[in-house]
């Protein structure tokens, strides 16, 4: 496994323990607030992030500190959801979701090296998001002991394949792109979680808006 390689799953490691750890102790202290104050919560943790990224060129190291709170912010962004849900999740459920993130990005990282592979790296890695998307969906709403917990954590494991991908080897090109791979987790596991809140009124939200008004109107 070359350098690049081995630092993202050093990110990985540390970044989905991060998470892990957030959750864990946003569900400990804010199991009795309102679930939406952790999204909220989160939503303040990446905006500081963001401002933390953009004063980052000069001192590029500011972007692991950029990377670490996102994390967090990913971490109460999912806690909305088990605070919601008023479920405490056991270690295996954490063991379980971090394993299986972390052998998913090993497994993606070993197959770059094989020829054929490398050659359509791209359709590879859609038919493994696809595949683990529908196939961690499907466990969550048809098993009952399925915390989903795997389900939001693969959602953020797929960005870091999409790092594995991309041709910067500079440490420094490497770190900004890792914070910007944690702002892409947060953005779309918060989504998820906001439309699992609604219940569905965020995705009609959003669809309204792009829809013609004359449209609207028809319907």
């Amino acid at each position: 496994m070359d350098y690049k390689k081995v630092l993202i799953m050093v990110y990985a490691i540390f970044g989905f323990g991060v998470m892990s750890l957030a959750i864990h102790v946003g569900f400990l202290y804010l199991v009795d607030q309102n679930h939406w104050f952790s999204l909220l919560l989160g939503i303040v943790i990446m905006l500081l992030s963001a401002i933390i990224f953009f004063r980052s060129k000069d001192r590029p190291y500011r972007y692991i500190l950029s990377f670490i709170l996102n994390m967090i912010g990913v971490g109460f962004s999912i806690t909305a959801y088990y605070v919601l849900r008023a479920y405490a999740l056991d270690f295996v459920d954490f063991m379980t979701a971090y394993l299986l993130s972390i052998g998913l990005i090993a497994l993606f990282s070993g197959l770059t090296y094989i020829k054929f592979i490398k050659r359509h790296m791209k359709l590879i890695l859609s038919l493994l998001v696809i595949g683990f998307f529908i196939g961690s969906l499907l466990l969550w709403i048809s098993v009952e002991s399925f915390t989903g917990l795997s389900f939001y954590f693969l959602n953020v494991a797929y960005f870091y394949l999409i790092a594995i991908m991309s041709q910067s080897e500079d440490k420094e090109d490497l770190m900004r792109e890792m914070s910007i791979v944690s702002f892409g987790s947060f953005m779309l596991v918060s989504f998820i979680v906001l439309v699992i809140l609604t219940e569905g009124e965020a995705l009609e939200s959003i669809g309204d808006a792009f829809m013609p008004s004359g449209r609207k109107r028809r319907l």
